[in-house]
Order: structure tokens, then sequence, then C-alpha cells
């Protein structure tokens, strides 16, 4: 069976073009131009090109290696992280230096080593957890070349104090100790004047939990170990200089998007804000109802909508076609990339359907684009 990886630019192509693939005879968007290139084992990969003098000019980013849901002998045998952190630091400097101060990095964090697993596998909300983690902490010290980032000024925002300890207690060398190790709870408490809004049950939870603790001062008991927390202190590890917030929201309180706003309100305007797989396509999509969400809702025009997606590697999937959302910081566009599992398919039924699914995330890219 062939694996055709399509790269289209979603803004120049509409509903009623095509594309067929028949036993490689290719028959592309009418006057688009077709080139070949190879960047992924046991794939033919097409490249559709725009016609418009808009889009010409623009360049379109490789797609990593071993990210194949029909290969995944290659997935196994390299680490396919550690290639979307190269990817991403390089990508995150240079939009620092162009003076964004909000970013966002997402990509699949189950592909790779030998237990790796994609969209299509089971995985739960803690195995994703703990490999967010485990990314921010070996990310983290990429940037300890430049002593603006040492001696704590690199904070690692965790979404709760048990994923902040297990953090502590697993990455001890004195590398990872450079940053600051912290919670949206304790970040929003520190930097905002605006109290946290914190998760419904929450209080209740927190007094059952040091009613069970060993030390009333330090243990949080079931919630984890407020010894974990490094304290924020302003001219020591404050203002910080860059904050990794690690998975905000995507399976757990929506409050750590609201909180996520109030950080940054209460920060330093020269600090850069990067949050680490946050779904934050789920919040611009309107996935949460404003009826019932109404603070979360009132963040995205004013807050989420600012976000430059500097790493960005979203699957898609749509009756038997399988493909990636793919951006690095500076492509000008996101590029669709489909892999299609047989000889044939109508690519005006692929866009229909994802033009549908992925809009709200194109238009967010169009927007962040073209400020």
């Amino acid at each position: 069976m062939l694996s055709f990886v399509l790269h289209a630019l979603l803004f120049d192509t509409k509903p009623s073009d095509c594309f067929i693939s028949n036993n490689r005879h290719l028959h592309s968007i009418k006057g688009s131009p077709l080139s070949k290139t190879g960047n992924d084992v046991g794939a033919d990969v097409i490249t559709i090109f725009s016609t418009s003098a808009s889009s010409s000019q623009q360049q379109l980013s490789d797609l990593p290696i071993g990210i194949s849901p029909f290969e995944r002998t290659l997935s196994k045998s390299i680490d396919v992280q550690a290639d979307f952190r190269n990817r991403a630091k390089p990508a995150l400097e240079k939009a620092i230096a162009d003076g964004i101060r909000l970013m966002e990095i997402e990509f699949p964090p189950l592909i790779g080593g030998d237990k790796s697993k994609n969209q299509f596998d089971d995985f739960d909300n803690i195995q994703e957890l703990e490999k967010n983690k485990d990314w921010a902490m070996q990310f983290a010290p990429m940037f300890m070349g430049d002593k603006s980032y040492c001696d704590g000024k690199t904070w690692l925002v965790f979404p709760d104090l048990k994923e902040c300890e297990i953090a502590k207690k697993e990455w001890t060398g004195a590398r990872y100790r450079e940053s600051t190790f912290t919670t949206i709870e304790a970040a929003t408490n520190f930097l905002s004047s605006d109290s946290y809004d914190a998760p419904w049950g929450a209080a209740f939870m927190s007094g059952v939990s040091k009613m069970m603790a060993g030390d009333d001062k330090k243990d949080a008991g079931l919630l984890g170990d407020l010894s974990s927390l490094d304290d924020l202190e302003y001219g020591k590890n404050a203002p910080a200089t860059m904050t990794f917030i690690i998975q905000p929201g995507n399976g757990g309180p929506v409050e750590d998007w609201i909180n996520c706003e109030k950080i940054f309100l209460g920060g330093e305007k020269t600090t850069s804000h990067v949050i680490i797989n946050g779904a934050l396509d789920k919040v611009r999509a309107g996935y949460y109802p404003a009826v019932f969400f109404p603070k979360l809702a009132a963040t995205v025009d004013r807050f989420f909508n600012k976000f430059e997606s500097v790493f960005y590697l979203k699957p898609c999937t749509d009756k038997g076609v399988y493909g990636w959302l793919y951006r690095v910081y500076p492509g000008k566009v996101p590029s669709f990339l489909f892999m299609c599992s047989y000889f044939m398919k109508i690519w005006q039924n692929i866009h229909y359907h994802l033009f549908i699914i992925y809009r709200a995330m194109a238009n967010h890219f169009t927007n962040t684009v073209n400020k």
C-alpha cells in the first residue's frame, strides 16, 4: 500500500478543489506544480504548492521523521522527542528575538522509544502528564548556555503540586536545579493581585489532605509535598526570564487556563511565557461553551488568541486519512500533511471535513502571522 504525505496550503485551497492519487499517477490542484521530497522511511512525499502570489514565497517546514502511523519500527528506534526539542528550541529563540512573549508548543508526547504510542493507541492523561513533565525537564536545560535563564530565572510551572514533587525527585542533577520548580497555583498567588481560581472541590480536598499530612507546615498530604516548591522571591528568581507552563487545563481543571492569564498579567512584560501541550486550540475553538464557562470564554480574545505557535505538530484523522497540522516558527503558514493508506482519495472530501474541524486553528495561525 502506498503512503502519501500531502503538503497543502489550507488558505489557498477551496472546498471545490480536489486531489486524486491513482497508482502513482498524480493529478494536482489545477495549475499547481508538484515536487517530490523524501524525509520519511517508506513513504512517497509529495508537496503541493499554491499558485497564488501571496503564498508562492512561503516556506513549508520539513516533517519530523518517525511519526508515521503505518511504520512504528522507526519511531521505536530513534529519539523522536529529542528531535522535537531540537526543532522547538531555535524556533522559540527566534520568536523571542522578534519580541514575541506569548508562545505555545504542541506535539504528541507519547511518540518515540520502546513504548511509542500514536493517536490510535490507548493511553490516559497520567501517561501524557508524565511525558510532558519529562519533555519540559529536558527542554529547559537547553537554554542554560545563556546566563539570563540560569539562577532560577527559568520557571517550570507544573499543573499541580504532585507533578512538581515527582519532577523534583526524578530529575536531581545540578543542571535541572538551575530552574525554579513551582505550580500554577503558587505562581498565580505570587504574581497576581487577583485571587487564584481554584478547581471545584479543591478546598474540600485540601482540608482532607492536610488532616492526613505528617507535617502541617510542609507536607500537603495527598496533594503533594509543599517542600518541593521553590520559594519565589523578587531579586532572586523573580521576575522570571521565561516560564514553561506544562499541560495546563488539558485533562485537568479548566481553571488552569484562566490562571495562565493571571500569571501573565501579574508578571513583567519582559518575561516570555511558553505553554507546553496546553491544547489551546480547544479553548480558542469554543470547545467549552461560553454559557457554561464564561470566565474561560472571556480569556480567548484578550489572551489566548495572542499566542504564537512556535512548534506545532497536531495529528488529524478523517475516514482513513491520517495526517498532521504542522508549523515551525517563523513559517508564515501552517501546512496540512496527509497520509493516505490506499491508492485513490478525493481531496474534496478530505478538505471538506478537515476544513470544518480545524478552521478555528487555521484562523488562529492566520491572525498571528498577519498582526
